[in-house]
């Protein structure tokens, strides 16, 4: 009886303990996807602030017209949404942003008051500096959906 007993309580507790094993794994799993997609978006941001810094002529940008938020509009415009978006003759330069299972990005870019950035031919109507949030979305361990955000201010100057 008392070894029963006490083998009922060993398994409870060896129950209890496994259950806490099994919840911490998934806490510090989730912790790492956290970690990689803020790495993302912060490594994103890092492009862009090279895009701005050494902004250079292109066809959608020319001299003529001014650099800053065309260059980084059109950055945002060629970076693939998702993994499976990437064309293959890219997949070197776009590959390293996408860690996480179904990892997605969207960008929000908007001027001092909350309006959509945009780019003029006159410099005083152009968005400088421009506001960029990037959130990024992956699917987790059970199937849940979990974002994470970065922001920053991006300018010529």
């Amino acid at each position: 009886m008392e070894i029963t007993f006490a083998m009922s309580l060993f398994l409870i507790v060896l129950g209890v303990v496994a259950q806490s094993l099994i919840s911490s794994f998934h806490v510090l799993l989730i912790e790492e996807q956290r970690t990689n997609a803020l790495n993302g978006c912060k490594s994103v941001l890092s492009n862009l602030r090279q895009v701005a810094y050494n902004a250079e002529p292109t066809s959608g940008c020319s001299e003529d017209n001014p650099l800053i938020p065309c260059v980084l509009l059109e950055w945002i415009g060629k970076f693939p949404t998702s993994k499976d978006r990437i064309k293959p003759a890219e997949i070197n330069q776009w590959q390293p942003f996408f860690l996480l299972p179904w990892q997605e990005y969207a960008f929000h870019c908007t001027d001092g008051s909350g309006n959509i950035a945009r780019t003029s031919l006159s410099p005083a109507m152009n968005t400088n500096p421009v506001f960029v949030t990037v959130t990024t979305s992956w699917t987790g361990l059970r199937g849940r959906r979990y974002t994470m955000s970065a922001s920053a201010i991006i300018s010529d100057h």
